[in-house]
């Protein structure tokens, strides 16, 4: 039998470090969702990129069997046929395409939906003479 003050041994966590565990995870999540977010509109950029170059080759293509360019997306729909409308909107519905022309091309890829919070590339351009717009680090 034992005599004397004894204490028993508590296994378990305290307040104190559970609020601490929580405070470091706050932060963690504080800095890299603003990172996420950012990395997420410039993956859903390359569905405008790529609808872009699709368009180009189709006004390119329309070109060469009719000395014009095509006023419409809907007008390429003779030389790829997933061009119906016009607007073309992506399958993601993230960008809304358009095209327009004079005697050249410019393309429009519009963001919306999602990716309408991308303030750095609200608009995503290429003309006939292959200038991009409205920077660089939109076509990265």
């Amino acid at each position: 039998m034992k005599t004397g003050n004894s204490r028993t041994h508590q296994n378990g966590f305290t307040l104190i470090e559970l609020m601490i565990v929580v405070v470091i995870i706050g932060i963690l999540a504080a800095v890299s969702y603003p990172a996420y977010q950012d990395y997420s509109r410039k993956a859903r950029r390359s569905e405008a990129l790529s609808v872009i170059a699709e368009v180009a080759a189709a006004q390119e293509k329309f070109y060469a069997e009719n000395l014009r360019y095509a006023a419409t997306i809907s007008a390429l729909s003779t030389v790829n046929a997933s061009f119906t409308a016009s607007p073309y909107v992506t399958p993601s519905t993230n960008y809304s395409v358009t095209t327009n022309t004079t005697a050249t091309y410019t393309i429009t890829a519009t963001a919306q939906n999602l990716q309408a919070s991308d303030t750095a590339c609200p608009t995503i351009t290429l003309t006939a003479d292959g200038s991009r717009g409205p920077s660089t680090a939109c076509w990265k």
